[in-house]
């Protein structure tokens, strides 16, 4: 089955004269594992934004299986540093993520208030997210001390771990790591 199809792609930026892209052409199917090689400026990174539908090609198609879900770790992240690892991973579902936030402090709320809350928590799958958010913080290399730790205090690879961690909760038919050694982290 075809994911991604690309035909004769071609693609300059605005204050380039020449195609960073000339002529591309791929297909990804289900189960592929690719990687993308190059130099520095070749366009690897820009196959990916076009991918992604953030720029679009000067010529060429890219076709992309309508209920396909991508999973994108940039080279660039941006990070709210004042957040927790818990409340950056928790933010994948910002309702779920109010929520939980609340429970946190349900002595603050009327009875009605706090059975309304957990009602609607359960409701929405949280104690599933919840669930699934240890686990792949575990499996990304953190254990329990780290969960609470602001973002700000944590190393860039560490930072890219946490990113990942977010990304792997959509559970996407198809990752795409942009460079994830070098990942350059920018504050928020």
């Amino acid at each position: 089955m075809i994911y991604i199809k690309a035909n004769n792609i071609q693609f300059s930026y605005e204050n380039q004269q020449e195609n960073i892209l000339e002529n591309i052409s791929f297909t990804l199917s289900n189960k592929s594992k690719i990687g993308l090689i190059g130099n520095n400026g070749s366009g690897k990174s820009t196959i990916l934004k076009l991918i992604n539908h953030e720029i679009t090609p000067i010529s060429g198609t890219i076709y992309i299986k309508n209920d396909l879900t991508l999973g994108i770790l940039h080279q660039e992240m941006k990070f709210d540093i004042s957040k927790t690892v818990r409340d950056f991973m928790w933010s994948f579902n910002e309702q779920l993520g109010n929520l939980r936030k609340k429970m946190e402090n349900l002595e603050l709320y009327s009875q009605k208030d706090i059975l309304d809350t957990l009602e609607k928590f359960e409701d929405l799958d949280g104690y599933r997210l919840e669930n699934s958010i240890n686990v792949i913080l575990q499996k990304i290399g953190f254990t329990e001390n780290i969960y609470d730790q602001k973002i700000k205090y944590l190393s860039g690879g560490e930072k890219t771990k946490i990113a990942l961690g977010k990304i792997l909760l959509q559970k996407p038919n198809i990752l795409i790591l942009d460079e994830p050694t070098t990942t350059s982290i920018q504050r928020q």
